[in-house]
């Protein structure tokens, strides 16, 4: 029977996916098997994620073919007792590799990490001392003898290695730490010290630890001049001291800010730009403020007691286009300011200023901290890459070292990269010089002429000297295509319209169109994206990021991924900040988890996502969520010569009220597949208004005020709004409203319109009675935040772009009432940004191609949407390897199935597939990758149950057939009745059973099937003593006929043979 299940189970769709993994075979056995062929090899085998104490091992695996010495070392930023960090090397162990026995053979050998003691232990009597780390990596390097006295001399041995290893890892903090025991001392100790020692390795901390040195910025950030920034917000220590003291240094600030900033141009849009501000809520100015002027110096500002302010500026521009760290020293009522550059302290110049006046205030738990720009001030232009703020030390630049060079801001490599771009701009000036000339040569024989008039010179005696250009420089291949696009832009003599942007963009689109054929094309496109990205083409920036990111085609590099993320961010990419702003909600590729610095990045996106919708670009296009395994959605999507278009359009010119507007609102936005047609769209909204359909015409009249595929004719528009407000419609009564408001500046009227549409629940009618009560424009009644605020959270839900916008703003900050609420401030914000056309462009590009039969291509952009954190494009991107269409995935390095479903799910619920859930239920149920969890699967399975997936619910039920015990809670979740729970057979029955009578009909027969023989077990269990004996009886009555039977014909047979030989 178990056979026949799973037999209807394959036949009708309910799969029961395994992942058949191959028993490991380790790095160690596989170099083993190989030894002879091996060359210089090391490599670091499972290292520890955390360690402490003097237990922590690591196991080196190498092998050399010359004298080498071997090491491994740990490195770590310690922070010591005024709360800077440096780092320190503190472990190594060296050993060489020389014996004739180690040469070419695989050696394994097990290092013990013996820290300091301050790193190592707890605290108590025999370790007094205790230090914090972060930042710590494990390195092995293999160093070539000859190399090993200048190893020694300067301490560089992992930098002069050319074999090496490295891995990220941390030390436990302090109170996870063991304690140092006396065992093994070799020294007796007195009973006392004894005493003391066990009475301080037991004492649990009163306190929990409260750092005064505050981590404003840990990874860099991307600065593009405008009103945008990184929010902090300070809160008040727990610890009565501690708080004591700053209370008291409110009247006598002593603080120190650490800033290192990367500045791309001084201060061009406004008098001041921000580096870092204090403010409060409603955005008044605190001390401190540091900007940079438009000629480059550094503005500090401070608040005094009697609210007023004072600045004082430093004489030294800073400088641009490198790596400088600010330092802000305030004491009392000066400040001294530091800029350090070359990362040389010896390169650092000073300035000081003194406040005269009241004291200075200076209350660091009121308002925020803004790095970068905030709604009504702007940032600099460039990058912070780290930010340090020292509470309550006034400490001097040369306390506080230098950031490792391996801090990502380094890694990124900003600089490297401008002069790689700077060598390729010059050699496009080059050849546009060499082009231009050839071009004037071929009509202006005496300005240059080919080579090939030299060599006919020398045949044709004449006087008329001809000059003769020099050969031109050997084009790498490629820089081919871009050389032919400079010679074909200036063969027509268009030097004067020729500029970087153009030239970008021409590269751009034929790397672009080289991927539209297939995706093979990638290596062959890639260099014409890297060369476009070189000149300012930000589209370009963004898919050379998504390749590295995932190795399409290439190798895999998420450094140099980021940085061209970082470069198209700067810019204002929308893509580009939505993948950091997603990146950084969930800590992918090595960044930070910081809500608050991807609200920065959602929040830009989100501002602009109303305004790119009403701009109505031809290119624009709606954002539909359509995933792959909807094939009913995906038929829907059609064309301008698709037959439900034609369908549609016939339908909507005989008068169907329906079709004229849903053909009017798709050609309006952009969506069902079809591009924006504003003019189209108007005469469908025309024909509908002549209906009196109210509806139609608000429609007609709101395109007809602002002038949108038509003459802007306010007074006619006006008038169908009119008349649609008089049917009482909603839209129309809040448009009557808005108009009142703007137009004729009568308030009172405003209000009543607004009243009027809001109680029949017009989302736009409740979004601008909020805007009337944060900005105290209600009649009669003062600015209240807090009423505005729940006023946005009605119409935010609904789908309000502006209201949702307004919503995250008011959370990021708080009010007088209201606390700050990130989490939900920077959800708000990547809610209202996914809705941006950029992406719907993606996605549109994306159900094209799979609908045109090119998997390969239509994975390629689904992967530029899942980059940028968008759920469906992970979802897809994840099917799509899943299926894995002419071996796609052979060629993406990273991974991308389970991890994009398991992103994928990383939503609220109502964003998330059923069937993402049922593959990261497979996943754990099956230990795919080697991570099996029962109760996990479980839990993916519920949830996906609960989304009425008939799927799931037949895995909830094979696993409690396989003895699995389903927590309570699970099954809580998915309402099985309290009853039910305590029995399999109650339990199996009830999960088959609504399986069966799941919506989805391919799942009625094999659930019904199964809840059969669940149904067929239990009656064997509840009644099988009875059948028993009605099988004996059986049996025997069988017996009994059978044998009559046997005796009776024999018998019959012989008469009927003497009857028959009596007739004859």
């Amino acid at each position: 029977m178990d056979v026949l299940l799973l037999s209807v189970v394959f036949i009708y769709g309910i799969n029961i996916i395994q992942c058949n993994l191959p028993d490991p075979v380790t790095r160690s056995q596989e170099l083993s098997e190989r030894s002879s062929d091996l060359g210089d090899f090391l490599r670091l085998d499972n290292p520890p994620e955390s360690f402490s104490g003097d237990a922590a091992r690591v196991t080196l695996e190498y092998s050399c073919t010359g004298d080498y010495y071997v090491g491994v070392e740990v490195i770590s930023d310690v922070t010591d007792v005024i709360g800077s960090e440096q780092s320190v090397k503190v472990f190594t162990k060296v050993f060489k590799c020389t014996t004739d026995v180690e040469r070419s053979r695989f050696i394994s050998k097990n290092v013990r990490l013996k820290l300091p003691s301050k790193l190592a232990f707890n605290y108590n009597a025999l370790n007094k001392k205790i230090a914090l780390s972060s930042k710590t990596k494990i390195r092995a390097w293999m160093l070539d003898t000859n190399w090993w006295p200048l190893c020694l001399k300067y301490s560089n041995c992992y930098t002069r290695s050319a074999i090496k290893v490295s891995h990220n890892t941390n030390i436990d903090p302090p109170f996870s730490r063991p304690f140092v025991t006396a065992r093994g001392l070799r020294t007796c100790k007195s009973f006392s010290w004894i005493l003391l020692f066990y009475s301080t390795s037991f004492k649990i901390p009163q306190c929990p630890v409260e750092n005064e040195v505050v981590q404003l910025i840990q990874y860099p950030v991307a600065l593009s001049g405008e009103a945008y920034g990184v929010y902090r917000k300070l809160e008040p220590y727990n610890n009565p001291d501690l708080e004591d003291k700053r209370r008291a240094q409110i009247m006598k600030p002593r603080f120190t800010v650490s800033v290192w900033l990367y500045l791309l141009e001084h201060c061009f849009a406004a008098p001041l730009c921000s580096v870092l501000h204090h403010s409060t809520w409603d955005a008044k100015y605190k001390t401190p403020l540091l900007f940079i002027t438009q000629t480059g110096n550094v503005h500090i500002q401070v608040e005094h007691t009697d609210g007023q302010q004072t600045a004082g500026i430093a004489w030294n521009p800073v400088p641009l286009n490198q790596w400088i760290r600010i330092v802000l020293t305030f004491n009392v009522n000066s400040w001294t300011l530091a800029v350090t550059t070359n990362r040389s302290l010896s390169e650092t110049k000073y300035s000081e200023y003194r406040h005269e006046g009241p004291p200075v205030r200076y209350d660091d738990t009121e308002g925020l901290f803004s790095l970068g720009g905030s709604e009504n001030t702007r940032s600099v232009r460039g990058y912070i890459g780290q930010a340090t703020l020292y509470r309550h030390v006034a400490l001097r630049a040369t306390q506080i070292p230098l950031e490792s060079l391996f801090h990502p801001m380094f890694e990124l490599g900003l600089s490297r990269r401008e002069e790689s771009c700077a060598s390729f701009l010059h050699w496009v000036q080059h050849r546009v010089h060499v082009h231009w000339r050839d071009a004037l040569g071929r009509g202006r024989p005496d300005v240059c002429t080919n080579p090939f008039y030299a060599m006919l010179q020398s045949f044709v005696h004449t006087s008329v000297v001809m000059p003769v250009c020099g050969p031109d420089d050997k084009v790498l291949k490629h820089r081919k295509y871009a050389d032919r696009l400079l010679r074909n832009m200036l063969s027509y003599g268009l030097r004067d319209n020729l500029n970087y942007k153009s030239i970008a963009d021409k590269l751009y689109r034929k790397a672009m169109d080289m991927i539209d054929v297939r995706l093979r094309s990638v290596p062959t496109a890639f260099p014409l994206l890297k060369q476009s990205a070189c000149l300012g083409n930000m589209d370009a920036m963004y898919t050379a990021a998504v390749i590295l990111n995932n190795g399409i085609h290439v190798k895999a590099d998420d450094i140099q991924s980021q940085a061209y993320l970082m470069l198209a961010a700067l810019d204002n990419h929308r893509l580009a900040a939505l993948a950091l702003g997603h990146k950084h909600r969930n800590g992918l590729d090595g960044l930070t988890v910081d809500l608050e610095q991807s609200y920065r990045y959602y929040k830009f996106v989100a501002d602009t996502a109303r305004a790119d919708k009403e701009l109505h670009k031809d290119t624009d296009v709606l954002t539909e969520s359509i995933r792959l395994t909807d094939e009913l959605a995906i038929n829907e999507q059609t064309d301008e010569n698709g037959d439900i278009f034609h369908w549609l359009s016939h339908q909507a010119k005989q008068g169907v009220l329906s079709a004229q507007n849903r053909v009017g609102r798709a050609l309006f936005w952009g969506s069902q597949g079809l591009q924006r047609n504003l003019e189209a769209a108007v005469e469908y909204f025309r024909m509908s208004a002549d209906t009196g359909d109210a509806q139609s015409q608000y429609d007609y009249g709101i395109v007809l005020m602002r002038g949108q595929g038509t003459k802007k004719d306010v007074q006619a528009g006006l008038q169908h709004i009119q008349k649609a407000a008089e049917q009482k419609n909603p839209a129309a009564l809040n448009a009557m409203g808005w108009h009142a408001q703007h137009y004729e500046r009568d308030m009172t009227k405003a209000a009543e319109y607004y009243e009027r549409a809001y109680r029949l629940s017009d989302v736009d009618a409740t979004f601008n009675l909020g805007i009337m009560h944060m900005y105290g424009k209600y009649p009669g009644l003062e600015k209240d935040v807090d009423k505005a605020m729940r006023y946005f959270s009605l119409a935010a839900p609904r789908g309000h772009l502006d209201a949702g916008v307004m919503f995250a703003s008011i959370n990021i900050k708080g009010t007088s009432r209201q606390p700050r609420q990130v989490f939900m401030a920077a959800e708000w914000a990547r809610y209202i940004a996914e809705m941006s056309p950029a992406i719907g462009l993606v996605l549109r590009k994306g159900i094209k191609a799979f609908k045109a039969g090119k998997s390969d291509v239509s994975l390629f952009y689904y992967a530029l949407a899942a980059d940028a954190g968008v759920e469906v494009g992970s979802f897809n991107l994840a099917w799509l390897c899943e299926e894995n269409k002419e071996g796609v995935t052979t060629f993406i390095e990273k991974e991308c199935v389970w991890s994009k479903y398991n992103i994928s799910i990383q939503r609220e619920s109502q964003f998330v597939d059923s069937y993402a859930l049922l593959k990261m239920g497979d996943y754990y149920w099956y230990g795919c990758q080697g991570n099996r969890d029962i109760h996990r699967a479980a839990d993916m399975y519920a949830q996906a149950a609960v989304k009425n997936n008939p799927q799931a619910l037949f895995n909830l039920a094979f696993m409690v057939e396989e003895g699995v015990d389903i927590p309570t809670a699970t099954l809580r979740y998915i309402r099985v009745p309290l009853r039910l729970q305590d029995n399999n057979a109650t339990l199996l029955t009830f999960l088959y059973t609504k399986c069966r009578e799941s919506p989805h009909s391919e799942a009625y027969l094999p659930c019904s099937i199964a809840l059969w023989r669940v149904q067929l077990i239990q009656f064997w269990d509840s009644h099988q003593t009875l059948i028993k004996v009605s099988s004996v009886l059986a049996v025997m009555v069988f017996t009994i006929l059978s044998s009559y039977t046997m005796f009776r014909v024999p018998r019959y047979t012989s008469q009927r043979r003497h009857g028959d030989d009596a007739n004859i």
